[in-house]
C-alpha cells in the first residue's frame, strides 16, 4: 500500500489530552479500559494520579461501576477554552447506572474512533448540519447534512451532536443504542458499541435508526443505497452470542441480527486488530487497495449464480470478501452454500478465521487470509 495518510488531529493528540478529551466528551472512562488508548498498565496508574494530583479528575466507584470523571473546576475550564469543542457537555449529576454505563460505551467508542485515525472533535471537523433546531424554515425539501462538506476522510457525529442539531427530525428515534454516524463523502455507517451485550438493541428502534441513512424523511446522506451497521463489541465470544445465542447463560440471538434491520452489519472487536479492521473500512484508498488485492487473486464475480459471491477460485468454487466481516452477507453466503451442497472460499484478516469458521458452519468454507500485521505495517511505512 503506497497510500498518503495525514492523521487526525484526535490521533495526534498526546496520551494525556486523549485521556482528558474522552473523559471530557464521554462524561466518563472505564478505570480498567486505559490500554484502548495506548498505554500500559504501570503507565496508566501513574497519569491516574498525575492527574487527580492536577485536580483535572476524580474517581466515581458506585454500583459495581468504576471510572474517571472530570471535577466541576476541569468541567467550567474546558468549556471556556474551547466552546465548539465542549458544546454538548452534560454538566448534570446523573449516577443511574444505566445513564454511567453507556457514558463508558461512548468512551469506548471515542478509543476505537481515535485507534482508526476517525476524526470526532466538533471544532477540528465541518459542521455538516443544514438544519438546526434554530432553523425557522422547514418547509423546503432539502437535505438535512451538506453532502459538500464532507471529504473522503471519515468523519464521526456522535448520537448527542445529531439530537440537538435535528432535534425535530429525530424524535422518532428515541432510546436507540446508536452511539453516532461515520460519514464520507461516499459512505454512512451507524456506530454502535455492544461492549459486552449489556445494552439491549431494540428491532423496531434501530429499524427506525436506518432512515438516517437511506433517502427517508430524515437525514438523507445516502441516497438509495442501502443502511450500514458497525458493530463494536469487547470480543468474538461476544459477538457469538449475539449472532448465535448462548443457551448455558440463556441468552438468545439479537433479533436485529435475525432480522436484519440493517442491510449490512459489520462486527469489528475493540482490540488493536479490530482497530486496524475499521481503520481500512473507513479509509476509502486502503479500502480499495484490499479490494484490488482481492480481484487479482480471483476471478471476477457474477449475480446470476447459485450464492451471492465476490468471485470464484481456480476450482470454479464462490469466493467471498470477508475482511468487513460482514454478518449479513456471510450469513447469505452461507446459506447458498447449504441449498446447493457448494463449497465456498473465504477471504479474510487472520484474527477473524476462528469467528467466521464458528458462525458459518455447517457450510463447508476454505480460508485464505491476509495478516492484519502486514496490512498495519504497510500503512505504518
Amino acid at each position: 500500500m503506497d497510500n498518503e495518510h495525514t492523521q487526525s488531529f484526535s490521533r495526534r493528540l498526546s496520551i494525556k489530552d486523549r485521556l482528558v478529551t474522552i473523559v471530557s466528551l464521554s462524561g466518563e472512562f472505564p478505570y480498567t479500559q486505559m490500554e484502548r488508548i495506548g498505554v500500559t498498565e504501570a503507565y496508566a496508574k501513574q497519569l491516574r494520579h498525575r492527574l487527580y494530583q492536577e485536580g483535572k479528575i476524580r474517581i466515581q466507584d458506585k454500583d459495581g461501576i468504576k471510572g474517571l470523571v472530570l471535577t466541576n473546576k476541569s468541567l467550567i475550564s474546558a468549556k471556556e477554552q474551547n466552546p465548539t469543542r465542549y458544546k454538548y457537555i452534560d454538566t448534570r449529576n446523573r449516577p443511574e447506572e444505566s445513564r454511567r454505563y453507556r457514558r463508558h460505551l461512548f468512551a469506548m467508542t471515542y478509543c476505537s474512533l481515535i485507534n482508526a485515525d476517525i476524526e470526532f472533535l466538533p471544532d477540528k471537523k465541518p459542521f455538516v448540519f443544514s438544519r438546526s433546531r434554530q432553523s425557522q424554515s422547514y418547509d423546503a425539501p432539502r437535505p438535512l447534512i451538506k453532502n459538500s462538506l464532507l471529504t473522503d476522510e471519515p468523519i464521526f457525529y456522535s448520537s448527542v451532536e445529531i439530537k440537538y442539531e435535528l432535534e425535530d427530525y429525530v424524535q422518532q428515534i428515541r432510546n436507540s443504542a446508536m452511539m453516532g454516524l461515520i460519514l464520507t463523502r461516499t459512505d454512512c455507517y451507524l456506530l454502535y458499541n455492544i461492549h459486552n451485550n449489556r445494552y439491549p438493541l431494540g428491532f423496531a428502534t434501530e429499524n427506525k435508526a436506518g432512515i438516517l441513512t437511506q433517502n427517508g424523511e430524515f437525514i438523507n446522506v445516502k441516497p438509495d443505497r442501502s443502511s450500514h451497521a458497525i458493530m463494536l463489541v469487547d470480543g468474538f465470544e461476544t459477538a457469538s452470542e449475539m449472532i448465535l445465542g448462548n443457551r448455558k447463560k440463556k441468552i438468545r440471538p439479537s433479533s436485529v441480527i435475525l432480522n436484519q434491520a440493517f442491510r449490512h452489519i459489520y462486527i469489528v472487536p475493540e482490540t488493536p486488530d479490530g482497530d486496524m479492521q475499521l481503520f481500512v473500512m473507513c479509509h476509502k484508498d486502503y479500502n480499495d487497495s484490499v479490494d484490488e488485492a482481492f480481484r487479482e487473486n480471483y476471478k471476477e464475480g457474477t449475480v446470476d449464480f447459485a450464492t451471492i459471491n465476490d468471485g470464484f477460485d481456480e476450482e470454479g468454487h464462490p469466493v467471498l470478501n470477508g475482511c468487513s466481516c460482514d454478518i449479513t452477507r456471510l450469513f447469505k453466503f452461507q446459506k447458498g452454500l447449504l441449498v446447493n451442497d457448494l463449497t465456498g472460499r473465504i477471504l479474510c484478516y487472520d484474527f477473524q478465521m476462528d469467528f467466521i469458521a464458528q458462525i458459518m458452519a455447517p457450510a463447508k468454507i476454505v480460508f485464505n487470509h491476509i495478516k492484519i500485521n502486514d496490512i498495519r505495517e504497510a500503512i505504518e511505512d
